[in-house]
């Protein structure tokens, strides 16, 4: 059960989604469709992404496998870490 004031923050705090793309095409089309309901943050380099990961802990990842500079395995464990 939630409080009465973390119901207010889970209505009002915004989730946060983490998108790793490389394509500005594809980064356009994601920021149009959830901007008005999420806080999206943007990364193209992995290492970066890994970082802002760590730091803010997003509700949800989204990260395109071929913009990535390592492989997927090594970039999920250096994730969970």
């Amino acid at each position: 059960m939630y409080t009465k004031e973390e119901q207010k923050n889970l209505k009002t705090t915004p989730e946060k989604i983490l998108i790793l793309e490389d394509n500005p095409k594809y980064q356009i089309l994601i920021k149009e469709s959830l901007l008005n309901e999420f806080d999206i943050i943007f990364e193209v380099n992995d290492q970066m992404g890994l970082e802002i990961a760590q730091n803010t802990i997003p509700n949800l990842l989204i990260f395109n496998i071929q913009a990535l500079r390592i492989d997927v395995g090594s970039f999920l464990k250096l994730l969970l870490w």
